[in-house]
């Protein structure tokens, strides 16, 4: 497919199933590359700090969906690692996934223990107009249909957390990112113009025998089960300043040529969802301006049915996408 733009020019605000039965268990919640996390609070041992960041900064999000071993699993390390160090040399990940949620992607197998590989969401963001991110900021959760049996969370909000190999700040050289680059893999987290995190790791099903593993891909096919990954960057206030998210499903639809589009529409806390819509298979980067004949700033990379999370505070914005060919 040639790289083109999409002629959607947003300008202002769009205000536009039950669970199965003997569904399996899942496990691994709030489990992310920095250790035990929580959907509402830090451990005990994380107080709460401030964050002391003048919230007016704006952010680029980019979030994959790859496979790599159980956080526990002993060569989970390296490969977070060079997954991390492949995302910050190319900007991008080769072994994404796509957008399809293949059985094997979050079943494990005791007998083997527990040895296979997991989905897990990494992300790149990177501050702007000056602004720093942290660790402490960054929140996940996945949901999904069918009773939302693989609902998951994992925040660092407040957290004092350390940066590890699989966690890295980045504070960039005077003419910018990859110009002077000072990478910190160790020592606390702290303020930094990017982050590169191995991030969340999805829930999954084990299994003991091969009519268990059937149950489970029996399950998740026939409920086609959607699987939606969001990461968000949060103020000290606890407003959401910018995020992205990613969904799977176990059965897309077949491909099929849909007029590729944004939308837009209230989310909470006030800030707007921006949505892309598309193609399965394609990909495309959404970019913003103060003016139609301005110059475009790149948002983030988006595959249909992912959204960005921006502040509705702002000054008036166009955005749009420019499409390419999705990596498979």
């Amino acid at each position: 497919m040639k790289k083109g733009t999409v002629g959607l020019i947003v300008t202002v605000l769009m205000l536009g199933a039950t669970m199965a039965q003997n569904v399996p268990t899942v496990e691994g919640q709030n489990q992310g590359a920095v250790g035990q996390g929580t959907g509402i609070n830090p451990p005990p041992r994380f107080r709460a700090q401030n964050v002391g960041i003048g919230m007016e900064g704006r952010y680029d999000v980019y979030l994959y969906m790859v496979r790599m071993p159980l956080r526990n699993h002993t060569n989970w390390a390296a490969r977070a690692a060079a997954v991390v160090n492949e995302l910050y040399r190319n900007k991008y990940l080769s072994n994404d996934v796509a957008h399809v949620l293949h059985p094997g992607y979050i079943s494990q197998n005791r007998a083997t223990g527990l040895s296979d590989e997991t989905l897990w969401g990494v992300v790149r963001i990177l501050g702007k107009n000056g602004a720093k991110v942290s660790l402490r900021m960054l929140r996940f959760t996945q949901s999904s249909n069918a009773g939302n049996a693989l609902a998951n969370q994992y925040s660092l909000l407040g957290g004092n957390w350390a940066m590890t190999p699989e966690a890295i700040g980045i504070n960039w050289g005077p003419g910018g990112e990859r110009t002077s680059d000072t990478v910190v893999s160790s020592g606390n987290d702290q303020l930094f113009d990017e982050i590169v995190f191995s991030g969340l790791q999805s829930v999954y099903f084990s299994f003991n025998t091969a009519d268990e593993q059937k149950h489970i891909s029996n399950y998740l096919v026939t409920q086609n089960i959607a699987l939606t990954t969001t990461v968000e960057v949060v103020g000290s206030n606890g407003e959401v300043l910018a995020g992205a998210s990613r969904t799977l499903q176990t059965n897309p639809p077949e491909p099929r040529l849909v007029q590729p589009r944004l939308s837009i529409a209230r989310a909470a806390g006030g800030n707007v969802k921006i949505s892309f819509h598309g193609t399965p298979g394609m990909t495309g980067i959404i970019q913003s301006s103060p003016a139609i004949g301005g110059r475009w700033t790149t948002e983030s990379t988006v595959n249909p049915g992912d959204a960005i999370i921006r502040p509705s505070n702002h000054p008036r914005r166009f955005f749009r996408a420019v499409l390419q060919p999705m990596p498979r």
